[in-house]
């Protein structure tokens, strides 16, 4: 499952079924909205982690997802329903996966995502420009040599497009990767941000001063966390946010328009129960954690059980 906040307050959720179609829902200031379906039977959408969505400037939805069909990309109008059909975002050679999605501020559509090819995992990107649509062919991140999964993708406000992925090498072990692309430049060179701990699983996002936060799974399964400061540089070291006996997989980070900045987690030890309408009223094990960027300090974790499962993956509510 993928979500995201637009810029008006709608929450954006989407969700494969059955391995055979992908669906949304929408929250806003009136409730939630009704699923919209958005590929056909024919199709199919692969299982959870396979889809991605992404709201612009002006409310208009974007989602991303792998079918049997390879990997596709519809646009949602605000108001005026379905732009087109779905459009095929990989090249055909391979069938992409878990791809991620984020639109900058003009409306550029960036995509990254997993493949597998020649015995290892690639990652590749595709940007659909506003004006002259999807760049000719994908481009390939990292090294098509080394075994590499899980990417993430965010935009700045001056349209910098920033992907963190990882990076499992023999002898070495999983660390992240990150690299960037400037729209004057360029790729710029990659940067391993992850240390001794390792790295699998990264996410990243931008918060409103255009500094970069990170999470990953590292070493023992537990939660780390860096951050990139505009204009200054990386923290010296990664933070280390769990320590706990509980196996983790996956985790999530988002920013608010505060700055503040939420880490959500997937443990396998705790059980997830959600109600059909909206989650109002359900409960999760999922725990939050927060971070106020002005203080650039982390407040000790606390495990929590809120009211929404959807308001924590989005960090709409303030827990910590």
């Amino acid at each position: 499952m993928s979500r995201h906040r637009d810029s008006v307050g709608w929450v954006l959720c989407t969700a494969s079924a059955v391995a055979t179609t992908l669906a949304w829902a929408s929250l806003c200031f009136a409730g939630w909205m009704g699923e919209v379906p958005t590929s056909d039977v024919p199709d199919g959408a692969y299982p959870d982690g396979n889809q991605c969505v992404a709201a612009d400037a002006s409310g208009n939805l974007h989602t991303v997802w792998g079918s049997n069909a390879g990997l596709k990309y519809r646009e949602y109008l605000r108001g005026g329903g379905w732009a087109s059909d779905a459009e095929r975002v990989d090249d055909g050679s391979d069938i992409g996966g878990t791809p991620c999605i984020a639109v900058d501020g003009v409306g550029n559509v960036h995509v990254v995502w997993w493949t597998y090819h020649g015995g290892s995992g690639e990652i590749y990107y595709r940007e659909k420009h506003v004006s002259t649509g999807w760049d000719a062919t994908p481009t390939l991140l990292g090294n098509s040599k080394v075994d590499e999964l899980s990417p993430s993708i965010a935009v700045d406000s001056q349209g910098v497009v920033h992907v963190v992925w990882c990076k499992n090498q023999s002898f070495i072990g999983p660390k992240v990767r990150y690299v960037l692309k400037d729209q004057v430049t360029g790729w710029g060179d990659g940067y391993i941000i992850s240390q001794a701990e390792g790295g699998i699983n990264p996410c990243i996002c931008v918060d409103n001063q255009d500094n970069l936060h990170v999470t990953w799974i590292g070493g023992n399964y537990d939660v780390y966390y860096r951050k990139y400061t505009h204009g200054i540089g990386w923290d010296a070291s990664p933070t280390q946010l769990t320590s706990d006996p509980y196996y983790k997989d996956r985790t999530c980070i988002a920013a608010d328009g505060l700055g503040c900045v939420h880490v959500v987690r997937k443990d396998r030890a705790l059980q997830v129960s959600t109600s059909s309408h909206g989650m109002g009223g359900a409960k999760t094990g999922i725990p939050l954690r927060r971070a106020s960027t002005s203080s650039g300090s982390l407040s000790a974790g606390q495990r929590k059980r809120t009211r929404s499962f959807l308001q924590s993956n989005i960090s709409t509510t303030r827990l910590i």
